[in-house]
């Protein structure tokens, strides 16, 4: 078996119920968040990055997603997993869908493998 995807456990994104192309959707927005260069938005102490879902349909076309509503419906599968957190923010200016690393679950998905301990 091959230990990793992208980079991540391969057996933690199965046991979360994530596919190969959530794992490019996680590595696209670390990279992004990283970068500094995502526009931010603070709520409750935390800060949170604005994704245009358009972006990810144009950096990723491997995905084979070329609908916001597709992206979407990929990034809640990764906000159920516990790896990221959602905030909608909306204001006078629009709707913006804005998340946020859960860096303890993070590092599980770097880390984490029972086969280590065997």
């Amino acid at each position: 078996m091959v230990y990793t995807v992208s980079g991540y456990s391969q057996e933690q994104l199965v046991k979360w119920k994530l596919k190969a192309g959530d794992a490019l959707i996680i590595k696209w927005f670390v990279t992004f968040m990283q970068s500094g260069k995502m526009a931010t938005v603070e709520h409750c102490g935390q800060t949170y990055y604005w994704v245009r879902y358009q972006a990810v349909i144009n950096d990723l076309p491997i995905l084979g997603i070329g609908t916001s509503k597709g992206i979407a419906s990929r990034f809640r599968r990764i906000v159920k997993a516990g790896l990221l957190d959602f905030f909608l923010k909306k204001n006078e200016e629009g709707t913006y869908s804005t998340y946020r690393l859960n860096s303890d679950q993070y590092n599980k998905l770097l880390y984490y493998s029972t086969m280590e301990t065997k």
